[in-house]
Formats: structure tokens, sequence, C-alpha cells
């Protein structure tokens, strides 16, 4: 199938989740990368954020399929990012959401911890003080994903 990460949405966002989400999401997107260039669907668009979804894709070439979460919706969902650079920002969402509104996703995904090394960094230079006595580089891994 290629290099996927799965989840499995066991409710829905609530409103005030959603507001946490977005906060995290637009802090990773102004501080990506230079080189990490996001889009929607269609090449130069930005990605979408609105009250009830969320999705990026790479551009062009960099791109693969369309990584989306929605507040209002339940049950299995998956993107195939093929490791290319947009991966980052991908496993980066996921670990945001299973560290701040945890129970939400059960994610696993084809790549291990090391795999993820870069989001976690990328997570801890975005969000360099999240709580006080809480380190980045002591966020809760996806159990799943750790083998």
């Amino acid at each position: 199938m290629g290099y996927t990460h799965y989840w499995t949405q066991t409710r829905t966002f609530t409103a005030l989740e959603w507001a946490e989400l977005a906060k995290g999401f637009f802090a990773l997107y102004l501080s990506r990368p230079n080189e990490l260039a996001l889009c929607a669907e269609h090449r130069g668009e930005e990605p979408v954020f609105d009250a009830n979804e969320l999705w990026f894709n790479g551009i062009g070439d960099e791109g693969h399929e369309t990584f989306t979460l929605q507040r209002q919706r339940t049950g299995f969902d998956f993107c195939k990012t093929a490791q290319k650079p947009y991966d980052l920002m991908v496993c980066a969402m996921l670990l945001y959401v299973e560290n701040k509104i945890p129970g939400v996703l059960e994610i696993s995904s084809d790549g291990d911890e090391k795999d993820w090394h870069d989001a976690w960094k990328f997570l801890g230079e975005t969000f360099p003080n999240p709580d006080p006595g809480k380190r980045w580089n002591n966020w809760r891994f996806p159990p799943e994903v750790v083998r």
C-alpha cells in the first residue's frame, strides 16, 4: 500500500477542541520549513481549515494523498504520504491531536518512532514551552506507532 498513517476517529470534536486544533495547525503551518509547500486539492490554493474540516497536501510531485480531518465525523481514515515532505505536517498534526485532545484519534502508522522524529522535533521548535513542567520531548507518543 505504501508508507501510510492510519487513524480511527472515535468521536466528533467539540467546538473548543476544534478551536484548539485550529490554533495548533496555524502555528505549525506558519512555522513550517520554507521548502514545505502545502496546498489544497488544486495547486496554488491554501490548505483548508474551516468550521468542519482540515485538509492539505504537498504541491505537485511533493504531494501524494490529501490529509483530512473532519470535526463531525467518526470512523477509520488514512493518509498515504509516501514519506514525501508534507509527511512532516501530517505526523505533527497527528501528534498534536494525540497530546492536546487525547482519545479522539486511535493512531497507527507504517513508520516507527524514528520515522516520526522530525515531526516531534518540529513540535518542540514551534511550541517551546507549552505547559509548565511539560517538555515537548516528553510528548505522549501513540502507543500503536511504537513497535
